[in-house]
């Protein structure tokens, strides 16, 4: 039975109703719930999955290489690095070449470029979906849309999906995986039986913004279809860095994709889109499955052509950064190196810090790390 609201939830309410007008077809922030009614108490953000402990390891890292050693001041009163450097610092970490790799402005930039960009007669997405997907397109390309069952749990069946792409001829599909807002997973054999079906010149985007939250087996492998861009041209796989690193306030995303895409892109006004604040962003290596790694092109001495370049240590499920510091040893689990700010960075090189702000450091008091868990902070520093 549903109960009438009182006179001040009513108002509540209201300015509720008018905040999400306001935000367009996703739900205000929760920030800007706190900001525009602090009377309102809200106990879950059930709109936006993050993980809580990441973030923290982002603070920690930030006030020990940026905030105690000073260098705060130089991201802040600079200009961020342009689109490659950022991109050659990530694919150092994913075992990529930094051609392959385009950085956004969290993955929402990523999917308006790459909609506005490489989308030019017709798109088709699922329903249900992230509404962005089709509104970056209405007004500009045709929108096909493929209605999953409610019945069957919302589950992509490949022969239908394949059967619709025949049916409406699109130039652009897109497929979420694991699916946003259901959280339906598609298994990797699956999704990979997709791309292989589709037609060469249809442009693919696999959405894994949500990857790492999903797993096939006990073993917890991240099964991505990063692999195959080596072989597939028209393969465009995106993801966010907002929810398994807890990191939504900075915006941070990338999108694997053939570096003709990636000229495309920077050459289209994407150069220095992305906040230096991003640099000191440890991405954990996304091992490559077994099953995949044969899929990707050889790499080093005789290797012929511009293929993906996946390091060996990678393929195995080891960290290349580990394995060139003698920790040959070392998984993609094991937590970074703790850096001293007189030490030159070992994945490499960076700016000697002043002697003043060395001392400045070391007057600092070393208890300033607390044993019990800050409350929740509202605020943001960007």
């Amino acid at each position: 039975m549903r109960r009438e609201l009182s006179a001040d939830e009513a108002v509540i309410a209201d300015r509720l109703m008018k905040l999400k007008d306001e935000a367009g077809s996703h739900s205000p922030s929760f920030l800007t719930l706190r900001e525009q009614i602090p009377e309102l108490e809200i106990a879950v953000d059930a709109c936006f999955i993050s993980n809580p402990y990441a973030t923290q390891l982002f603070l920690d890292y930030l006030q020990r290489e940026l905030i105690d050693t000073g260098a705060i001041r130089d991201v802040l009163g600079s200009y961020p690095s342009q689109n490659q450097v950022i991109a050659a610092l990530l694919a150092a970490h994913l075992g990529l070449g930094p051609e392959w790799l385009f950085v956004g402005n969290g993955a929402i930039e990523i999917i308006q470029a790459v909609i506005h960009n490489f989308a030019k007669r017709r798109v088709l997405v699922n329903l249900p979906t992230f509404s962005s997907y089709y509104e970056f397109a209405e007004g500009r390309v045709d929108v096909v849309f493929h209605a999953l069952r409610k019945e069957d749990d919302f589950r992509l069946d490949p022969d239908e999906y394949l059967a619709k792409v025949a049916e409406t001829h699109p130039d652009l599909v897109v497929l979420i995986n694991p699916n946003n807002p259901d959280g339906s997973y598609l298994p990797c054999e699956d999704l990979s039986r997709i791309v292989a079906g589709l037609p060469p010149d249809v442009t693919c985007v696999v959405d894994e913004s949500f990857i790492h939250f999903a797993f096939e087996d006990m073993n917890l492998d991240i099964r991505s279809v990063i692999g195959e861009c080596g072989h597939r041209p028209n393969l465009v796989v995106v993801k966010s860095m907002s929810k398994d690193f807890g990191i939504a306030g900075i915006r941070a995303g990338y999108a694997v994709m053939h570096p003709e895409r990636v000229g495309s892109l920077l050459r289209n006004g994407f150069l220095w889109n992305s906040r230096r604040l991003r640099r000191p962003v440890r991405h954990r290596p996304q091992a490559v499955h077994p099953r995949d790694a044969a899929l990707l092109p050889a790499t080093g001495e005789g290797a012929t052509g511009a293929g993906l370049p996946v390091d060996g240590q990678l393929r195995a499920g080891r960290d290349p950064r580990r394995a060139r510091r003698g920790r040959a040893d070392a998984t993609p689990l094991d937590p970074p190196r703790r850096l001293r700010p007189d030490l030159q960075r070992q994945d490499g090189p960076r700016r000697p810090v002043p002697a003043h702000r060395l001392a400045r450091a070391a007057r600092q008091p070393t208890h300033h790390r607390r044993t019990r868990r800050r409350p929740r902070r509202v605020r943001v520093w960007v």
